[in-house]
């Protein structure tokens, strides 16, 4: 699978998503989009309804893209996102998963021993 290259810049995260046939989804993760509200909303949910949070979720997160039909840019909602590949949707909610979970630095300890 592709590897998302990124940038940050307060809140936002420029993304490159590249595609098997050489070109390349830009799009702008908002790294602040999900709230407490939003996660305790998820964490509710039952089985019949976290599809349909999660896809809103994906909507919430990305401010911007580059994907376009027909020579005008898609809008960003559920329907685009379910015309992408698979793949791709699937690696930005590991993106939204880090941004929300982001892992545990390791290495030094605090303090003087």
């Amino acid at each position: 699978m592709p590897e998302l290259r990124s940038v940050q810049k307060s809140g936002r995260q420029d993304m490159i998503y590249p595609l098997d046939n050489g070109e390349d989804i830009h799009y702008v993760l908002l790294t602040t989009a999900i709230t407490g509200d939003d996660v305790d909303r998820i964490s509710a949910a039952d089985e019949s309804e976290n599809a349909a949070i999660t896809w809103e979720m994906l909507v919430k997160c990305i401010a911007e893209w580059d994907i376009t039909e027909d020579g005008v840019t898609m809008p960003i909602s559920v329907e685009s996102f379910k015309m992408l590949p698979f793949a791709f949707s699937t690696k930005l909610m590991e993106q939204v998963m880090e941004v929300l979970n982001p892992p545990e630095k390791s290495g030094g300890s605090f303090g003087s021993g």
